[in-house]
């Protein structure tokens, strides 16, 4: 089996989904929620890894076309302040493409 095969049998076999939801954080964000975490496994992950990661997420996303995309930029988000952003922008986005942008406060 090659590295893409249980990703194509999903896609044969079930239901697109109707949205994908993308948390898009900041490296230094990304850092410190692995610090506050405290994981064992986690404590080898670098920044220069994380960067790299995120490069890869960009460009599968930039050929992704499944369902609409949601982008979410997490570094500031306070799920109770923007409940209503991030509700309206996957109410109003489940088809196309949108990045959500919380206001600065």
């Amino acid at each position: 089996m090659g590295p893409t095969a249980n990703f194509d049998l999903v896609i044969e076999t079930l239901p697109p989904p109707d949205l994908l939801v993308y948390l898009q954080a900041s490296v230094p964000t990304l850092m410190e929620r692995i610090g506050k975490r405290g994981r064992g496994i986690e404590s080898g992950i670098t920044a220069d890894y994380l960067e790299r990661l995120g490069a890869l997420y960009t460009e599968w996303l930039e050929g992704f076309n499944l369902c609409p995309v949601l982008t979410v930029p997490p570094d500031d988000l306070d799920f109770v302040t923007h409940l209503q952003i991030i509700s309206e922008r996957i109410l109003d986005k489940l088809q196309g493409k949108e990045e959500v942008v919380f206001p600065e406060m």
